[in-house]
């Protein structure tokens, strides 16, 4: 069953485990800091340094729209306090643009990697149910083998033995289930009638 990966609009609707408004401001203003406290070693040089990195925590935990309000609460506080030339200088500018499409290229990465998750969840999901039913399936089985008395085994090919011998198997055959596993000409000598035993051969 295909998954068609979801619209923006869907995206940014998402429920996440966080607010997205709270993890945008928290993480805004870490950022914030971080690049506060590194003024002395950096200066006024790669202002949008530790919002990268806020937005990738917003995009994980907020959401879309969480990681786009920390990319406007970034770009904000970097214009108030690195871009001394002014928000019209060619340098603020280019650093803005520059910013801006970094941060909308990881809010793509993370988006598609919301995606990825939510077709492994539900890849997961029809797994467990998959072998759900196949439990319940093989209990219903064993119930109607035990009740119904029939003896069950498979024929293991690659190396000629039978094999999933189930109660009824052992007791119809003779069998205990320590006993050595038979090979289909042990079958066939033992266990068949001679009038039978050329044709389940050729069989």
């Amino acid at each position: 069953m295909n998954q068609a990966a979801p619209s923006l609009a869907a995206e940014l609707r998402a429920p996440r485990h966080f607010n997205g408004l709270v993890v945008a401001l928290v993480v805004s203003l870490v950022a914030g800091c971080a690049r506060w406290l590194l003024d002395p070693l950096v200066g006024n040089r790669v202002p949008f340094a530790t919002f990268f990195i806020a937005i990738v925590v917003a995009v994980r935990f907020g959401g879309l729209w969480s990681a786009l309000l920390t990319m406007l609460l970034g770009l904000g506080w970097a214009l108030l306090m690195w871009f001394p030339s002014g928000p019209a200088s060619a340098e603020t500018l280019v650093s803005s643009a520059v910013y801006v499409f970094s941060s909308l290229a990881i809010m793509a990465l993370g988006s598609k990697m919301h995606s990825a998750e939510a077709l492994a969840a539900g890849r997961a999901r029809q797994l467990q149910d998959t072998v759900h039913g196949l439990r319940a399936s093989q209990g219903r089985l064993q119930l109607a083998t035990e009740v119904s008395g029939i003896g069950v085994f498979e024929w293991d090919v690659a190396h000629d033995r039978l094999t999933g011998e189930n109660p009824e198997a052992y007791r119809i055959l003779g069998r205990a289930p320590g006993d050595a596993k038979l090979s289909l000409q042990d079958f066939i000598d033992r266990h068949l009638h001679p009038d039978d035993r050329h044709r389940v051969r050729q069989v």
